[in-house]
């Protein structure tokens, strides 16, 4: 039993306001006796600056802990800091809001999973080294869409456009290769070029109610 009793043995703290000196790894707070050096306690989230007034508690036998900083001399960026890993849960729905604007950084990976995800928003810029997309299916309801790249490259079992107007301009060479090829036009077809020679291999066939050549 004496050796529990000295286990649960109560330590003398008394807590007084405090004016931080100088701030780092630890702080030298003013108090009304002098000068203390005191740690941040791992309930004080926000960090305290120099200037700053807090509450600090301290042992007969010299520990202090500032508990919480009360009033801010600088209003300017504030910084919440815990040592290690964060785990921040709600039972229910979290909100995370501010009147101009969020950053996320990460040092290294920032994963987000969800059963769902939405992104609404007046303008959306994604800039990436190197962007990976993987999915079964994508739908997509637009405007206006403009793409600039050097290549483009593309491998699909099907491809199937459907348009009301088409322009293409192709400066250099324009090359399609296909074992099957069938243009068909509903009234007008229009070949043009200051060379054209059509070759075939076994047949060239020419149909039509009228054919003039030259």
């Amino acid at each position: 039993m004496d050796s529990v009793a000295r286990k649960l043995e109560v330590r003398s703290v008394h807590q007084e306001y405090a004016e931080v000196v100088s701030a780092g790894e630890v702080f030298e707070l003013q108090v009304s006796t002098g000068a203390v050096v005191a740690r941040r306690a791992a309930s004080c989230l926000l960090v305290p600056q120099v200037g700053d007034r807090v509450l600090v508690a301290m042992e007969a036998r010299g520990d202090a802990y500032v508990l919480a900083v009360l009033d801010r001399r600088d209003e300017g960026k504030a910084t919440l800091e815990v040592a290690g890993e964060v785990v921040l849960r709600a039972t229910e729905k979290l909100t995370l809001a501010a009147s101009q604007g969020v950053d996320v950084v990460g040092g290294a990976a920032v994963r987000l999973a969800a059963a769902s995800v939405e992104v609404t928003s007046f303008q959306t810029r994604l800039t990436s080294h190197a962007l990976e997309v993987v999915g079964e299916a994508v739908g997509a309801e637009l405007g206006r869409v403009k793409l600039l790249a050097k290549s483009v490259d593309g491998m699909m079992e099907r491809l199937s456009q459907r348009v009301k107007r088409s322009f293409r301009h192709v400066e250099e060479m324009d090359q399609v290769k296909a074992r099957h090829l069938d243009y068909s036009a509903e009234q007008v077809a229009h070949f043009r070029g200051e060379t054209a020679v059509v070759s075939a291999a076994d047949l060239v066939k020419v149909n039509g109610e009228q054919i003039h050549v030259g």
